[in-house]
């Protein structure tokens, strides 16, 4: 054997499938025996097998990528991945010279062929796999990949002619795959699942789920009557993780390039890229996962918290799901700015998307066991959807088989059939008030105990008087809602009766001196449930006994209703009401990133123009300047302090009595050094409306200002208690985290401010503050390298603007944190 030959041993072996195609390579590329199989990317069950390579061939001489697969079946049609190649390269030359691959060779023998690509720049020699990249940097690129995908690669998408079924967008993405000869779905369906293709629904952990399969082959006006307005443009068809890779040269800030375009199209429905993505990375790092914690997963990826409560994850499965929903929001971002007045079908044709790339994965040649988790996945968003649509789908079904193989099935399998919703009529009911209205249903007694009927009622009464202190809710009187007392009714007949848009339901046993109180809140109009609760404690004293937990489940419920409002109004498309505008507005808002900031200032000045006696409005502008304050952004500080003095009180002068118009005053005035009547507005938020977590979290920021660190955290203890779940907990936690430096517990500071930097909406402050952790730890070089980061994220920050814009802070706090931020870094 010859050198070359030798040496041609000395990389990854030569896969057997292919050993056929090996001397056709060297023969017709001119590559002889100089190609060695350095790195195997990508390959399975599937057949495909991806490698880095390094070759000397006919016009190319470096590393490569060596793609390995089966040709495509002349009876599915399917053009070869060359052609697809050029057609993405004349769809959108820009795009493809920056992501994708440059193909050099291709060849086959008839049954495989075998494709060399490389990528743009300098090569493959200074890429990495995504899937080798840290956390961070991988939710960098996500974030850019779905950015890009939209913005660049779909600059030019347009809206597809005509109105669109679902099943329609369905059979688009999914082609043969639908199809109970050519496809392998329906063979496997009911040996996989244990039931057969045409059950509407099934059951899993205790749940139903409506079956993707018998939705996508539906033919009835409930299901038809969905169409919706699609997007059409390039889909890549096949993005997953291990077909992308990242530049490690830093030349190119997180560039990526896409190494795969076999199942590239153009002219195709939008947004399957990104639920192929989020669904092939879970089935990669989340596939030896039980079935209850992916359910869990599933609902901690589902974007709408007013239609399933949030489950709980732990472990790793919060940082997969936070990088998912990362990666997604930048759906909603683009939808956002480019179809603004389109969100419910875009958003449709998005979860549509989703349920397409849950059968898909079915339709895999992979385990039986990631069969299940694609089909959940699918079922999961499919439920989603028709929620959002009020589709009232059958909810009963057969248990979705979890393990091993269900016996054949002897009849013939036939297409799924028209399933009609139930017509409820509406009749003489009362109409909805504007703002939220809520019911409390007189608590059922389990006590077996007649004589703990009164025990049971007080605590219904006490969470009534809570609730009217609610001072964004409406809230309906005992009378009326105790009239329901010992009847069976369901909380949408409420609704319906009452005129009211939720209704709180309870069940009470009480043994000895233990008492367990178990309380739901419930969507009247859809019926679901959107938080659900139990309080276990002892009897001491009955009267502060219910008080406690009316105050506590008061906290829960005023927590979840703030987020779905926002959600909901941030999702209602055409005619909208001056409180659904400022609810849309405070979505983003609550967003915490400059982007939503400006939408939400838009949607406020809007506002202010119409109805300029609108307190919330003005409360919201105001607390919109002052977070520009805090952020160290503006030049002419002394000019937006006045225009948020201006909004502020406004806003108290309009209704005394609204938390929000005290928060926003409150904040003005810690900026303007006035701490006394900083903390006067502060408590008088929280007294006006007891259960506002977000009353309790300003209360702590403006005791913090006034050097005040131990009340503070107090005050955000008790925040954290009112609503321990939810979008401001990495607020609270970053602000526990500054108190925690402050009151010179370092271990604490870190572990909170870690927390905290979960969220990139917040970036980069936790950074920047652990930063100042780390010199108080004697840890320099980390909080130079930290720091490092932060001034690549806000290049702008430095010492002069945050002493300008923090120049009411306790001066003992502000000379340590910036004395501490100038040894980490940071510059004048």
């Amino acid at each position: 054997m010859d050198q070359r030959a030798e040496n041609a041993q000395l990389g990854l072996p030569w896969p057997e499938a292919y050993k056929d195609l090996r001397g056709l390579i060297g023969e017709r590329w001119g590559i002889g025996d100089d190609i060695y199989l350095t790195r195997q990317l990508s390959g399975g069950k599937s057949g495909a097998m991806v490698y880095l390579a390094d070759v000397t061939s006919k016009g190319f001489t470096g590393q490569a990528v060596l793609k390995l697969d089966q040709t495509p079946d002349p009876a599915e049609q399917e053009k070869s991945e060359a052609e697809r190649h050029i057609q993405a390269l004349e769809a959108d030359p820009n795009f493809a010279e920056r992501h994708l691959p440059r193909i050099l060779h291709t060849t086959h023998d008839g049954k495989s062929l075998a494709i060399l690509s490389t990528i743009a720049g300098r090569g493959l020699e200074f890429a990495m796999p995504w899937s080798l990249c840290d956390h961070n940097r991988q939710v960098n690129i996500v974030q850019r990949l779905s950015r890009a995908l939209l913005e660049d690669w779909n600059g030019n998408a347009e809206l597809a002619p005509g109105l669109q079924s679902p099943q329609t967008l369905l059979r688009s993405w999914l082609g043969y795959r639908l199809d109970p000869e050519l496809g392998r779905m329906y063979r496997v369906f009911h040996e996989v699942c244990g039931f057969a293709p045409e059950e509407p629904s099934f059951t899993c952990e205790g749940r139903w789920f409506p079956n993707p399969l018998a939705f996508a082959v539906a033919r009835s006006d409930n299901v038809n009557k969905l169409k919706l307005r699609a997007m059409l443009g390039h889909i890549h068809g096949d993005l997953h993780g291990l077909n992308v890779l990242v530049s490690k040269t830093g030349e190119k800030k997180d560039q990526f390039y896409l190494i795969d375009l076999a199942f590239y199209e153009d002219r195709q429905f939008l947004l399957y890229d990104h639920g192929y993505f989020a669904l092939s990375y879970l089935l990669a790092t989340r596939s030896e996962t039980s079935i209850s914690q992916w359910l869990a997963i599933l609902d901690g990826l589902c974007p709408f918290d007013h239609i399933r409560p949030e489950q709980g994850l732990h472990g790793d499965d919060v940082g997969h799901v936070n990088l998912l929903k990362l990666f997604r929001q930048e759906v909603f971002d683009w939808v956002d700015r480019h179809q603004p007045h389109r969100l419910s079908y875009m958003e449709s044709q998005f979860q549509l998307a989703q349920v397409a790339v849950g059968l898909n994965f079915f339709n895999k040649r992979i385990d039986n066991n990631l069969r299940r988790r694609a089909i959940l996945y699918a079922a999961s968003v499919l439920k989603d959807y028709l929620k959002l649509h009020q589709v009232d789908w059958p909810k009963h079904g057969p248990p979705l088989l979890l393990e091993g193989i269900a016996p054949a099935l002897s009849q013939k399998i036939a297409p799924a059939q028209a399933f009609e919703p139930t017509k409820e009529s509406v009749e003489g009911s009362p109409a909805l008030p504007e703002k939220p209205a809520i019911a409390v249903l007189a608590f059922e007694n389990q006590s077996g105990d007649p004589e703990q009927e009164y025990f049971v009622d007080g605590i219904a009464d006490e969470i009534i008087t809570e609730l009217s202190r609610v001072d964004w809710l409406m809230v309906i009187s005992r009378g009326s809602s105790f009239s329901y007392k010992g009847h069976a009714i369901d909380a949408k007949q409420v609704g319906r009766e009452l005129g009211v848009h939720y209704v709180v339901e309870g069940i009470v046993r009480r043994s000895a001196d233990r008492v367990r109180v178990t309380a739901k809140l419930v969507d009247a109009q859809a019926g679901n449930q959107l938080w659900a609760d139990r309080f276990d404690c002892e009897v001491d004293d009955v009267f502060t006994l219910q008080e406690d937990i009316a105050a506590a489940i008061v906290a829960n419920i005023d927590a979840r209703l703030k987020e779905t409002t926002r959600e909901l109004a941030k999702r209602k498309v055409g005619q909208v009401t001056l409180w659904e505008s400022f609810q849309k507005a405070m979505w983003h808002f609550f967003k915490y990133t400059e982007p939503d900031a400006e939408i939400a200032k838009g949607i406020l000045g809007s506002l202010e123009g119409e109805i300029p006696g609108f307190a919330g409005g003005h409360a919201a502008l105001a607390l919109l300047q002052t977070r520009r304050v805090f952020r160290g952004d503006p030049e002419d500080l002394d000019d937006l302090l006045e225009g948020a003095l201006h909004h502020a009180t406004k806003a108290v002068e309009l209704d005394e009595g609204n938390s929000l118009a005290r928060i926003a005053l409150s904040r003005v005035y810690a900026f303007q050094g006035k701490y006394d009547q900083a903390i006067l507005e502060a408590e008088m938020s929280v007294a006006l409306n007891p259960s506002s977590t977000v009353g309790y979290l300003n209360l702590a920021g403006t005791l913090l200002w006034g050097e005040r660190a131990e009340e503070a955290m107090e005050a955000v203890d008790k925040s954290i208690r009112l609503s321990p779940k939810g979008p401001l907990l990495p607020l609270k936690l970053l602000v526990k985290g500054v108190l925690s430096y402050f009151l010179d517990d370092y271990a604490q500071a870190e572990r909170l401010l870690r927390q905290a930097d979960s969220s990139p909406n917040l970036v980069p402050f936790p950074c920047l503050l652990l930063t100042a952790v780390f010199i108080r730890q004697g840890r320099s070089e980390e909080a130079r390298s930290l720091m490092t980061e932060v001034h690549a994220l806000r290049p702008q920050l430095s010492i002069t603007r945050l002493k300008t814009a923090w120049r009411t802070l306790s001066p003992r706090y502000r000379d340590k944190l910036l004395g501490d931020l100038g040894r980490a870094g940071l510059p004048d």
